[in-house]
Parts: C-alpha cells; structure tokens; sequence
C-alpha cells in the first residue's frame, strides 16, 4: 500500500469514525502531506519501504530546519498515530516508530522570588 492511500484512509477514519475536531484533522493533514511529500522525493512511497532509520532521517530534517521541539513532537504524533492505524489494521507487520521517542522539550526553570 502506499504512504497517501494510508494516510487518506488515517485521515477518513478520524473524521467519521472517531470524530476528531476540524482543527485536529487540518492539522494532521497538513503533517502527513509534509511527510508524504518527503517519502516521494526519497522514493519510498510503499510502506514496506518505509522503516526506523527513514523515520529518523526525516526527523533529522525537521531539526536541521530550527522547528520547535513541540512543533517535531507533533508532527511525530502524527506519523506515530497513522503507522498505529496501519498496524491495528495489519496493513503493516511492524510499527517502525515503536522506538522513536519524542524530542526532549526545554523545560523552563522555576523563577526565583526574593523577599
């Protein structure tokens, strides 16, 4: 199967099914084109092409390109919520994010008050 019919097929059923929020699904559509459009100009638009060490070089261009830690996670919970589905769904034998963790966020430090 290949990665755009999934992620129709992703995007379908958190529309009708599990009735996700408008917001939600814009914003799940627009992170699976962008990983979409990735997997075309690598050439891996089969499924069975697309593994870990691919995933993680995708992630790599997302941080090469100064996105927020927050805005990677998300787009990472998007491509880990569509492989889930693939998976739940045997389209796929195994889930090639069950390893991949999100980046680490920056945390702030608590401001000191003085007296």
């Amino acid at each position: 199967m290949k990665i755009n019919v999934l992620i129709e097929k992703y995007l379908s059923e958190i529309k009708n099914i599990r009735r996700y929020s408008d917001n939600t699904i814009k914003s799940y559509r627009t992170d699976l084109e962008e990983f979409s459009s990735y997997c075309v100009e690598k050439q891996k638009t089969e499924l069975s092409g697309i593994n870990e060490r691919f995933i993680k070089s995708y992630l790599m261009i997302l941080s090469e390109k100064d996105l927020e830690k927050k805005t990677v996670a998300r787009k990472l919970a998007a491509i880990r919520s569509v492989f889930k589905f693939a998976f739940q769904n045997d389209l796929i034998e195994d889930n090639p994010l069950s390893f991949i963790s999100n980046p680490k966020s920056n945390r702030k430090l608590p401001e000191v008050v003085s007296n």
